[in-house]
């Protein structure tokens, strides 16, 4: 299940396009977590999406978004981040690239305290001409569930939108 629900937000992250508006921030208890959106991005949720997800600005490339995906596991956080890392490095395909690569994993703690584990990948669709910049956070849910937030941007826009990304991240916490 982790290994799909990586692969299916970083793909669909990387490719849809949303339509624009601004929104407040708005936190949605109902599943159990929130955090908000930078400012101006659009707040959408699909059909098939448990979540919502969060928009930038619109592109005809890749338009940045944050989305989040839940996924059960027992193991602790560090062993959940390691298992995602591998499959995603030997199955770049299932995330829509032909590479990837690790390039820096740290701890992440947000501005309620809640302790997480923030990886950052290069992926190239070379099918597509494209690098993606991807920031995963990983967080412990209730339970066993483990939380996955992927932003996801292109390479050339890191420099902006990293800071957008860990500013909207900070904001994320366990709601009761």
């Amino acid at each position: 299940m982790m290994k799909n629900t990586l692969a299916a937000a970083v793909l669909v992250g990387a490719f849809a396009l949303p339509s624009a508006a601004k929104e407040p921030c708005r936190r949605n208890l109902e599943s159990g977590f929130s955090y908000c959106s930078p400012e101006g991005w659009t707040i959408k949720q699909s059909l098939d999406d448990k979540f919502k997800a969060f928009w930038g600005p619109a592109s005809n490339t890749l338009t940045p978004n944050i989305n989040v995906k839940d996924e059960e596991a027992g193991t602790p956080l560090p062993e959940h981040v390691a298992a995602n890392i591998k499959y995603i490095l030997t199955n770049p395909q299932k995330a829509g690239a032909t590479d990837a690569k690790v390039l820096s994993q740290s701890d992440f703690v947000t501005a309620s305290g809640q302790r997480g584990i923030k990886v950052v990948y290069h992926m190239e669709n070379s099918a597509r001409a494209l690098m993606i910049r991807a920031y995963v956070y990983f967080f412990s849910g209730r339970g066993n569930q483990k939380l996955v937030l992927t932003c996801t941007a292109l390479e050339s826009d890191r420099n902006a939108l990293e800071p957008i990304f860990d500013r909207a991240l900070k904001t994320f916490q366990l709601d009761k």
